[in-house]
C-alpha cells in the first residue's frame, strides 16, 4: 500500500513537470532562434496569457489519502517562470523592433550623406549615379523592414504600455530622403552645366594669359637686324619649345 501511495505522488509530481521546463532552457536563447516576425510574438503573447489563467485554477493543495500536499511552492515557481517568459518576450520583441529601426535609420543616413554630396569631377558624377541607381535598388529591401518596425512597436506599445520612440522620427527622414532621390538627376545636371561653365572660364582665363604673354614677347623680341651670324642661330634655338615623339 506504501509503495502504491509513493506511485500516486510521483504522479502528482509528474503533472506539474510540463508547468516548470522553463526553468532548465535559455529563454532569450530560445526565443531569438524561434522568433522572427510581429506574429510570432503576438502569438506567444495570447499564450502566455492563457498560461497564466490556466495557473490561477492549480490547486492549493493535492490529496493522496492520508497525504495533503500544498502546490503553493511549485505555484509560485511556476508565476516566476511565467512572468519570466513575458519580459523575455518584452526585451527580445523591443530589441528587434530596435534593430529594424537601426538599419533603416543607417540606410537613410547613407543615403542622404551620399545624395547631399555635388561631385567636382567627371569620375564623381559617374559615381554619384552608380550610388544613386543602388539605393533605387535597395528601397524594396528596406521598405518591408519599416512596415514590420511599425507593427512591432503597436504591439509593444499594447502589450507594454510604451515603444520605440525613434521610429516616429524616422517617417520624416524618409520623405526627405524620397526627396533626395527624385531631385538627384537634377542636381547632377546642375552640376555638370557648373563645371562646363568652370572649364570655360579656366580656358578663357589661360587663353587671356597665352595672349598677353604673346603681345609682351613681341614686344621685347630682339630684332633680326639686332642679330648677327651666330648669335641669330643661338637666340632662336633658346626660344623653340623641345617636341617629344613616342
Amino acid at each position: 500500500k506504501a509503495e502504491h501511495q509513493f506511485q500516486r505522488l510521483l504522479k502528482v509530481l509528474d503533472q506539474f513537470k510540463p508547468w516548470v521546463v522553463l526553468g532548465n532552457i535559455d529563454i532569450e536563447l530560445m526565443i531569438n532562434e524561434t522568433l522572427n516576425t510581429t506574429a510570432d510574438w503576438e502569438l506567444n503573447f495570447k499564450a502566455i496569457k492563457q498560461r497564466g489563467r490556466d495557473a490561477e485554477r492549480l490547486p492549493s493543495e493535492i490529496k493522496v489519502d492520508c497525504i495533503t500536499v500544498s502546490t503553493s511552492p511549485v505555484k509560485a515557481t511556476i508565476d516566476d517562470h511565467i512572468q519570466t517568459l513575458m519580459d523575455s518576450l518584452l526585451i527580445t520583441l523591443r530589441r528587434s523592433a530596435m534593430a529594424d529601426v537601426n538599419a533603416i535609420d543607417k540606410f537613410i543616413t547613407d543615403g542622404m550623406d551620399m545624395l547631399s554630396t555635388r561631385p567636382q569631377t567627371v569620375e564623381e558624377v559617374g559615381a554619384a549615379n552608380k550610388q544613386h541607381a543602388a539605393l533605387i535598388a535597395s528601397k524594396p529591401t528596406v521598405q518591408p523592414l519599416f512596415k514590420e518596425a511599425e507593427t512591432k512597436n503597436r504591439l509593444l506599445r499594447s502589450v507594454a504600455g510604451s515603444g520605440v520612440e525613434q521610429i516616429s522620427q524616422l517617417q520624416s527622414k524618409w520623405d526627405k530622403l524620397e526627396l533626395l532621390l527624385e531631385s538627384h538627376e537634377l542636381m547632377i545636371k546642375e552640376q555638370v552645366e557648373v563645371m562646363r561653365g568652370n572649364t570655360k572660364s579656366h580656358v578663357k582665363a589661360f587663353a587671356a594669359q597665352l595672349s598677353k604673354f604673346s603681345a609682351r614677347w613681341n614686344q621685347l623680341k630682339p630684332k633680326n637686324a639686332d642679330l648677327e651670324g651666330n648669335a641669330k642661330k643661338e637666340s632662336t634655338e633658346s626660344v623653340q619649345v623641345p617636341v617629344y615623339y613616342s
